[in-house]
């Protein structure tokens, strides 16, 4: 039902124009939910053809947020915060929060891959770079 209704407004690019997929989790809608003092260590997506996006809803207070390279980017109320998350990034929950933080994650395809021609020039540009690593490893 959600997607049909994306499709109907025509969002997010990659649905409504059928583009190819680098992975298969390219644009996704997820509510995320962390207790009080958690700590998700450095992680990251294997694909930089994606953007995050992420609104705080609750548990928003305190010392809580999200750190992507050596940025620290505090989680508030209603505020977004837009990331690559190919990129080493950790979320840090304030212990003393009193309720869990609520995010409405969502990961939508980086503006540059809008159509089909600018997924293929962002699509040969970085296989270009990888066959480009590949041959200098054969040396």
């Amino acid at each position: 039902h959600t997607c049909r209704i994306l499709r109907s407004v025509g969002a997010p690019p990659g649905m409504t124009n059928r583009l190819p997929s680098l992975q298969g989790a390219q644009e996704v809608v997820d509510f995320l939910r962390a207790d009080a003092g958690t700590t998700v260590q450095f992680h990251a997506a294997s694909t930089n053809s994606r953007l995050t996006v992420q609104l705080c809803l609750s548990g928003c207070e305190g010392e809580s947020f999200v750190q992507v390279g050596p940025v620290k980017v505090p989680y508030r109320r209603g505020e977004p915060i837009i990331f690559d998350d190919s990129f080493l990034h950790r979320v840090v929950i304030d212990p003393a929060n009193k309720e869990p933080r609520w995010v409405l994650s969502v990961q939508v395809l980086h503006p540059r891959i809008d159509s089909a021609e600018g997924f293929a020039h962002y699509f040969a540009r970085y296989t270009s770079v990888l066959l480009k690593a590949d041959s200098m490893d054969e040396r």
